[in-house]
């Protein structure tokens, strides 16, 4: 039963140091290759993961920090990171994106944090189902404060950042009529 018991562990070690060297390897190449522009660490990240470059929504600074927002069968977050040899992006490599599970649903939405080097960045993402809606209001139930979010035609998901407590925000999506 003894041996029985150290072939078990050894067999359990060695899986867990190639698992574990594996994934450190993996992170290492996604994640501290540096590029001389920006635009060029955007580009090589795209290829490497064989999305579309015309997937890019925006790229924006929030809380001192630059996120590249994407869509690739879902939406994507992505820090940009300058440094010293250059630039480099850190993405999480999750794309989010939602089902209806019911019928008459303008939009989805979600709650979540999007993980920085240095922080953690709260962000409301969404899916929009009905294809009438044309924008999104946020209202903040303690200031009453209304924020917004207008979308594109076709647009399929949508995000905004925000400040303080989820259960504080409300979602409505909105059909506007244009003239």
């Amino acid at each position: 039963m003894n041996i029985i018991y150290k072939i078990f562990l050894i067999v359990a070690l060695t899986i867990m140091t190639l698992y574990g060297c594996s994934a450190e390897k993996g992170k290492e190449i996604q994640n501290h290759t540096y590029y001389k522009t920006k635009e060029e660490a955007i580009e090589s990240f795209f290829k490497q993961e064989g999305y579309n470059k015309g997937s890019l929504i925006a790229i924006e600074e929030h809380d001192d920090t630059e996120i590249m927002i994407f869509t690739a069968g879902g939406i994507g977050f992505a820090e940009v990171i300058h440094a010293a040899e250059g630039y480099r992006l850190n993405w999480d490599g999750r794309l989010r994106d939602f089902e209806a599970e019911s019928e008459g649903v303008d939009g989805i939405e979600s709650y979540i944090e999007i993980h920085s080097e240095e922080k953690v960045i709260p962000v409301i993402i969404g899916k929009i189902i009905d294809k009438d809606i044309n924008q999104i209001e946020i209202t903040f139930a303690t200031t009453n404060k209304k924020v917004a979010i207008p979308l594109q035609e076709n647009q399929e998901f949508w995000y905004f950042f925000y400040e303080g407590e989820p259960n504080d925000i409300d979602v409505h999506y909105v059909k506007l009529e244009l003239v």
